[in-house]
């Protein structure tokens, strides 16, 4: 069988991995498929032209915005009967709520570069009929805006994280410890 690719659109470039956002989307699934026996890779979408991607059965493309490239090489996909599936993870390509985004709020972004780079994410949505989120609600708010096949895929740590733990009881790891989920990136406050 064919592997599957994992083509991260993280603005850290090369960098992805540092990217959590990339690292749930891209890196942990490819993991997780290589843990089963199958072929998978990750890279980042500017290498991606070194790659013969004919060698791919499916190529998912996390947080893509359009460009001229991204279209050229979905078409050539297509045409090869490539599978493609578009990864989102938040609900970047809303325009109207861009005055609500995180870079916004955080005063990192202004509110008519977030609409613009909404509009980008939309346009390369479009490219698309395959796409897969990372929760039910993404989902429904998704179905409401663009007809296209959806899947959910929720985002998971890898195995070898579980693994790593050394064998004592949870209770005896956590009777002194608090546990707290803080969720967020750098730009969140």
């Amino acid at each position: 069988m064919k592997p599957v690719l994992y083509v991260s659109h993280s603005k850290r470039g090369l960098f992805y991995y540092n990217d959590a956002s990339a690292r749930y989307r891209c890196i942990f699934p490819a993991e997780e498929r290589i843990s089963q026996g199958d072929n998978a890779h990750a890279i980042h979408f500017s290498q991606i032209d070194k790659l013969p991607l004919d060698h791919y059965q499916k190529i998912i493309f996390h947080r893509p915005q359009y460009s001229f490239k991204l279209w050229r090489i979905i078409r050539q996909l297509k045409a090869k009967k490539i599978e493609c599936w578009v990864d989102f993870d938040d609900l970047l390509f809303c325009p109207e709520l861009a005055s609500a985004s995180a870079a916004v709020q955080a005063e990192k972004m202004s509110v008519s570069l977030a609409k613009k780079h909404a509009k980008r994410y939309l346009k390369a949505l479009r490219l698309f009929s395959n796409c897969q989120v990372s929760t039910d609600e993404l989902a429904s708010a998704l179905a409401k805006i663009y007809p296209c096949n959806i899947k959910v895929v929720y985002n998971k740590v890898p195995e070898r994280w579980a693994k790593q733990a050394k064998v004592i009881s949870a209770e005896k790891r956590l009777e002194k410890k608090i546990i707290r989920y803080l969720p967020g990136t750098s730009h969140h406050k």
